[in-house]
């Protein structure tokens, strides 16, 4: 695992590219138009902390170099990675407050992490949410208040809005992209996210990230935890409802 020293800053190169300016380490290389170089640096040096951190928890390191795309828009829902190109593109939008670092360690782990064995977003997004709840804030965009994912799942979703069975989004994508619009999508797609990192958080605290990482690489629930999904959700909502 690589490890950030004191004098990364000094070993930072900046380059010049057509669409804009180019700052790399020894692991980010950040594209950016209208940023400050300081900033610009500052950032890489942080993308190259989270990605220590996170190569250490889930004891694996990333495929390639991270490329890092600040888009010059604004828009609140295209922060992306995309895996084959080793690729996160993040609009400035999301420069604001404590948002760009919960950005980063969600979009970083699901590069170090790569695709799931299952190829479900149940697995992709919930680690990820897991992961920025560990290692960032996670605050509500709409309030700012940071977002417990037990209290949230055990004291708003199941008495008001009852949750969605595990079993409908280990295979519905489509819950967790930004296809449908309006109010009602929203708050379905928050909580199919918030509900799946609740899911890896406790399957994680209860069994062992070492664990939860063989389902997610390479084997069914029933191989790993000799349980099924179904039982596996049954433990996570007892465990919710005594919290």
């Amino acid at each position: 695992m690589h490890k950030v020293s004191s004098l990364l800053l000094s070993t930072i190169l900046l380059t010049s590219c057509v669409t804009g300016q180019t700052v790399s380490s020894d692991n980010i290389s950040l594209s950016y138009e209208k940023m400050p170089a300081s900033q610009a640096k500052q950032l890489v040096v942080r993308a190259e902390e989270i990605l220590g951190q996170l190569e250490a928890y889930l004891n694996q390191r990333a495929d390639s170099t991270i490329k890092i795309n600040i888009l010059d828009f604004e828009d609140d829902n295209k922060a992306h990675a995309i895996h084959r190109d080793s690729l996160i593109e993040i609009p400035v939008t999301k420069f604001r407050g404590a948002q760009l670092d919960y950005v980063l360690v969600h979009e970083i782990g699901h590069l170090v992490a790569g695709p799931s064995f299952l190829g479900s977003s149940l697995l992709n997004e919930g680690l990820a949410v897991h992961l920025h709840s560990k290692f960032a804030e996670y605050r509500s965009r709409r309030t700012g208040k940071i977002v417990d994912l037990h209290k949230t799942v055990a004291q708003a979703f199941m008495p008001q809005r009852g949750l969605v069975p595990l079993s409908v989004l280990i295979h519905d994508n489509l819950a967790f992209g930004n296809y449908l619009k309006g109010r009602e999508a929203a708050m379905g797609r928050s909580q199919a996210y918030i509900q799946a990192g609740s899911f890896v958080k406790f399957l994680v605290d209860t069994y062992g990230i070492s664990k939860f990482m063989q389902a997610y690489r390479k084997a069914p629930f029933e191989m790993v935890y000799n349980k099924p999904l179904a039982e596996l959700e049954k433990e996570w909502v007892t465990f919710l409802k005594k919290s």
